[in-house]
């Protein structure tokens, strides 16, 4: 299993390489931080949230969620200079 380091690194090399992003392996490294998740402060969810979710538009039959196109570089350049 990859550190939480292996995994933004992982992540900063898939956003910043200029070649298509496998999503996949965004995926993945997404997967392996859901246990973090858990114990991150609501104030700092709602955060996250709001760098990966551009709009949700709830209709009838549907639920229509944009990402924000550079939401996972935002966060990862975030995590990245912390460090």
């Amino acid at each position: 299993m990859k550190s939480l380091d292996d995994s933004i690194r992982s992540l900063e090399a898939a956003t910043t390489s200029g070649s298509p992003v496998d999503l996949a392996e965004i995926t993945n490294a997404l997967s392996r931080l859901d246990p973090i998740w858990e114990v991150l402060y609501p104030e700092e969810q709602s955060r996250i949230l709001e760098l990966l979710i551009e709009s949700v538009t709830v209709s009838e039959n549907n639920v229509d969620i944009r990402f924000r196109t550079n939401g996972i570089e935002k966060i990862v350049e975030e995590l990245t200079s912390q460090n």
